[in-house]
């Protein structure tokens, strides 16, 4: 998986393997898990040879988290509304 899509966060860099996930960036992620009846969809994706054109990523658990349901990265937001102003 790494090798395929990366092995740092695409928002904030972090390189630490253990806080790194998959993330769908198209947000269909349920639909991917439910397509294969809650199973592992790294296998359906190491199967496929990890397909380059589907919209998958890199991201920690903490931007991936930050970033569910359609909301804004922390990362990504203005200083301002993260109190460096």
């Amino acid at each position: 998986m790494f090798d395929a899509y990366g092995s740092v966060c695409a928002c904030c860099s972090e390189e630490e393997r253990i806080f790194l996930t998959l993330d769908h960036e198209l947000r269909n992620g349920g639909e991917h898990r439910r397509l294969h009846k809650g199973g592992n969809v790294l296998y359906d994706l190491r199967n496929r040879e990890w397909p380059q054109d589907e919209g998958y990523r890199i991201l920690c658990m903490n931007c991936n988290f930050a970033m569910r349901w359609g909301r804004k990265c922390p990362h990504d937001e203005d200083d301002e509304v993260n109190g460096d102003a």
